[in-house]
């Protein structure tokens, strides 16, 4: 099964950055774990410092390592700043 999101990640970061549709909605409909899933979407939105090191900071503490908006990549900031609580905790 992880490969097959693997493989559709992109179509879950499409839906996530530009339809607005949240994490936990993408994850409950691909019967998947949230956290899996939302490593593979900050993967590709974003460029971490330390590879896979970052990542792994990222998931641990978001706040702390998310908080620089200079770190998702360019044609995704502009869905990240006009995210609504609506759409963040939807499912």
């Amino acid at each position: 099964m992880a490969r097959q999101i693997q493989r559709n990640v992109n179509s879950y970061v499409q839906e996530y950055a530009k339809e607005g549709v949240s994490i936990l909605a993408l994850a409950k409909r691909e019967n998947y774990p949230p956290s899996l899933l939302s490593r593979y979407i900050v993967e590709q939105v974003a460029q971490l410092p330390d590879g896979k090191k970052g990542l792994t900071k990222s998931m641990r503490n978001p706040i702390e390592v998310l908080r620089d908006p200079n770190l998702i990549l360019p044609k995704y900031q502009e869905s990240e700043l006009h995210r609504t609580d609506s759409k963040a905790v939807e499912g």
